[in-house]
């Protein structure tokens, strides 16, 4: 069909993996979509053969829709009463994607598991043409599921009508409202995420505990037994008798009259394992008070930290976290939620502030409390600050406690607590070293404070706080 035809022009598409060979009257495509790959020859109205039936490309030049014509379209779906409209529009638009797939069926009041007819490519076609036209003039939205952000599109989306929706006057906008309005979920979650693991855990261990502790019946059977062993031990005729790992006697206490076999300590004699064994009946006893009382305690508390489990807000608000740790603070103190249990007055391992941007900053109190913060108070995309080549206070900007990412200011403030916190308070500047708190290990044996970290930068601060100091820092 091609052999002998003298190649006019070549074209690479910009906007995709698309090579176009015109050849006198035909012309030779190359599409290099994943999974798609193929090669067509059109006769400049519609496609007339490829390498692969089954996948037919958009065109890149004039209306990408022309060349669906009806002999291509036989050998684009041989078995039209079979196939579904997810297998033509995959076929008709494989760049096109899932999502503008539902929303061709949303526009035209079908579903992709629909029954494929002829009939339906002239709407699909007139459909497809409407969103094309819809991209050359963009009205950037956000779609939110209750209220979270669930899809940034440059169109209208007829398949999520019923969510609300948010617009924006260009592109750039509309991203950055929908990068902030993310990090704002994430930032209303955290506290459920930070509470649940920690208190799962706890209830783990309470059932673990509740399942090891020996029952006060089997107690009371083995006081029962101590004794018995103490009497027998005390009626043989030489009591005095010692070396003996076990000894054979007649059970005076059976009903049967039948004998019993009695473990002994060999460096003791009858009489001092008679009154060992009646030591460890009195104990018998007196666990069995314990272990009720203990039981009961532990259930008890169990049930506390499943209750905290179940009213666990899915988000929380200043109010709702405060509200939540009064409610709860027996359980709070046993899972160690430092932070939130600061809400009741308990003492922090760090001083807080806030920096530019609202963002929390966290300086360890001493050499201890820094080992704290940095191991169990930090979270792995946290900014971490220590003043360079001198001792001083681990300090953590915490990236979640606000939306969006800290800007330059607010590092510098970071780091210019970092450098008050340390033995070069009174100096004009300092070099404080700061990185990713993933890129912070603890050498193990290594003393209280004492860190090793990769891919450090360097940042010149005066050492100072910011203007606005929370009281919990005194």
């Amino acid at each position: 069909m091609l052999i002998g035809k003298q190649v006019s022009a070549l074209a690479i598409d910009p906007g995709d993996r698309w090579i176009t060979m015109t050849c006198e009257d035909l012309s030779l495509a190359f599409v290099l979509i994943p999974g798609k790959a193929n090669v067509f020859v059109s006769d400049g109205s519609e496609i007339i053969e490829a390498f692969k039936k089954y996948a037919v490309p958009q065109k890149r030049r004039g209306d990408m829709f022309e060349f669906f014509g009806t002999h291509y379209l036989d050998r684009l779906v041989p078995n039209k009463e079979y196939a579904t409209i997810r297998e033509v529009l995959s076929n008709m638009l494989p760049a096109w994607g899932k999502r503008l797939h539902i929303e061709i069926c949303a526009r035209t009041n079908y579903s992709l598991a629909d029954h494929f007819s002829p009939d339906h490519v002239h709407r699909f076609i007139q459909t497809a043409r409407g969103i094309v036209h819809e991209l050359q003039h963009v009205q950037p939205r956000i779609y939110f599921d209750d209220e979270t952000p669930s899809t940034f599109s440059l169109i209208e989306l007829r398949q999520f009508d019923q969510q609300h929706c948010e617009m924006f006057p260009d592109i750039n906008e509309g991203l950055r409202q929908f990068y902030l309005s993310i990090r704002r979920q994430e930032a209303r979650t955290l506290h459920h995420r930070r509470f649940l693991s920690p208190l799962q855990k706890l209830q783990k261990k309470l059932d673990s505990t509740l399942e090891k502790l020996e029952s006060p019946e089997t107690l009371n059977e083995r006081a029962v037994q101590y004794e018995r062993y103490g009497n027998l031990l005390l009626s043989q005729p030489v009591p005095h008798r010692s070396g003996l790992t076990t000894l054979e006697v007649k059970d005076y206490h059976s009903e049967t009259g039948g004998s019993i076999t009695i473990p002994l300590r060999p460096d003791l004699n009858l009489l001092q394992n008679a009154d060992r064994y009646f030591r460890k009946a009195k104990q018998a006893k007196a666990r069995v008070a314990y272990v009720t009382r203990r039981k009961s305690e532990l259930v008890a508390f169990r049930n506390r930290v499943r209750s905290a489990i179940e009213n666990l807000p899915a988000y929380f608000d200043k109010s709702a976290l405060k509200s939540y740790i009064e409610t709860y603070q027996d359980v709070m103190h046993r899972v160690n939620m430092m932070q939130e249990r600061n809400e009741t007055g308990t003492r922090l391992p760090y001083r807080r502030f806030v920096v530019h941007g609202g963002f929390e900053v966290w300086a360890g109190k001493n050499n201890a409390d820094n080992d704290v913060l940095t191991l169990h108070h930090s979270d792995p995309n946290d900014l971490w600050f220590h003043v360079r080549g001198f001792s001083g206070s681990h300090v953590l900007l915490k990236v979640r406690t606000a939306p969006g990412e800290p800007s330059r200011q607010a590092i510098e403030e970071a780091a210019s607590i970092a450098a008050y916190y340390s033995k070069q308070r009174k100096a004009k500047r300092v070099a404080v070293s700061y990185t990713l708190k993933k890129y912070v290990r603890k050498r193990k044996g290594a003393p209280p404070g004492t860190v090793q970290i990769e891919r450090e930068k360097t940042i010149l601060v005066p050492p100072q706080l910011p203007e606005t100091m929370n009281s919990e820092n005194e």
